[in-house]
């Protein structure tokens, strides 16, 4: 039996602790008062235990053993290796646990620098969020900056050209005036620079005395076709053209000519309501400019043709006229005729003008 297996013996319910105490003698005995004796293999050959309660409430176990071999009392020795190896084991177990407790501690350490890594990568989180919503903020500001930047620049470019085409106009007026010191500008038509004519000849009276188109010129007695200065009723704005003063009595004043295709007609709306090409060969009036002149009055309008074997013809609309570029310059003619017999290829070389005489 081992001594291991030894629960509560006579004599031990009122322990509160135990502790051993094994002594080698050559004889055992026991006179302690309140002892009890128990004999394991053999009486005394395996020796002898008493067991005492002491004052402060611990068990005292006293076991006597005598110098025996192993041959002898085999289960005491084999006791004795069983608690070796089980000491030896809770050693082992309290360096396990302690080594348990560091590595939980280590542990718990990490576990603590993560959370800190944590909180701290949150921070950074927040402050990139605010950074990025800064940013966006900044970037709206700049995009409605570069809006109303490209805004004004429109408004600048779209006065710079009104200013160039004001003094464009103003060129035109002086050099008109220049040439012609009897033609006063009807100020029934307000503009900027009617009241700077107006400036210059306060005290002559304002009547129109410059010729509205070819015809009128022509009515002054010239009879020589070339380039003159206009200014239409509408417009009073003067405008250079090339007038016919030859062909079918004269006062023609010519919107469209073409002579050798020096000039390409190929062109976008602009071209063709500002006109284009030089008055000298091949142009276009400019369909603001033909408007201008159409709406002065009643005008017939004369379309001269050649072809290919230099054979001329035209054709005569007996009115025409031209609506404003809010009405897509629509074109309004009839009373046609013309004196052509035969068919061939004709090219429109010369469109004029004429107000009825």
């Amino acid at each position: 039996m081992s001594i291991l297996s030894l629960t509560n013996p006579a004599g031990w319910t009122g322990c509160s602790a135990l502790f051993i105490l094994i002594v080698l003698l050559p004889e055992a005995a026991s006179d302690a008062p309140n002892a009890t004796s128990l004999a394991y293999g053999g009486g005394s050959q395996c020796g002898e235990y008493t067991n005492q309660v002491m004052d402060n409430g611990m068990c005292r176990l006293v076991a006597t053993l005598p110098q025996l071999d192993e041959q002898k009392c085999p289960d005491m020795f084999r006791c004795t290796e069983e608690v070796s190896y089980w000491l030896h084991e809770n050693e082992e177990s309290k360096q396990q646990i302690t080594a348990l407790k560091e590595t939980i501690s280590e542990l718990q350490e990490e576990l603590r620098n993560h959370r800190h890594r944590i909180k701290v990568l949150e921070l950074q989180h927040e402050e990139t969020n605010h950074i990025n919503v800064s940013l966006e903020h900044r970037f709206h500001e700049l995009e409605v900056q570069h809006t109303d930047a490209t805004t004004l620049l429109h408004l600048q470019g779209t006065l710079i050209i009104d200013l160039q085409n004001q003094l464009h106009n103003l060129t035109l007026l002086v050099d008109q005036v220049q040439r012609n010191h009897g033609c006063l500008v009807n100020i029934g038509h307000p503009n900027t620079l009617m009241n700077t004519q107006e400036a210059l000849h306060s005290d002559v009276p304002h009547v129109r005395s410059c010729p509205i188109d070819c015809a009128s010129i022509y009515y002054n007695g010239v009879r020589r076709s070339g380039l003159y200065t206009i200014v239409p009723s509408l417009a009073a704005m003067p405008l250079e053209v090339y007038c016919d003063m030859d062909t079918d009595g004269g006062g023609w004043t010519v919107i469209q000519r073409r002579v050798d295709g020096s000039v390409s007609f190929d062109r976008n709306w602009r071209d063709y309501r500002d006109g284009f090409g030089d008055l000298h060969s091949e142009f276009w009036l400019g369909n603001e400019h033909i408007h201008e002149l159409s709406a002065q009055g009643e005008y017939s309008l004369r379309i001269h043709l050649e072809d290919w074997s230099n054979k001329h013809k035209h054709a005569l609309y007996q009115r025409f006229s031209v609506e404003d570029e809010e009405h897509q310059y629509r074109l309004h003619v009839s009373g046609f005729s013309w004196d052509g017999s035969g068919l061939f290829q004709l090219v429109p070389r010369r469109a004029e003008l004429q107000h009825p005489r």
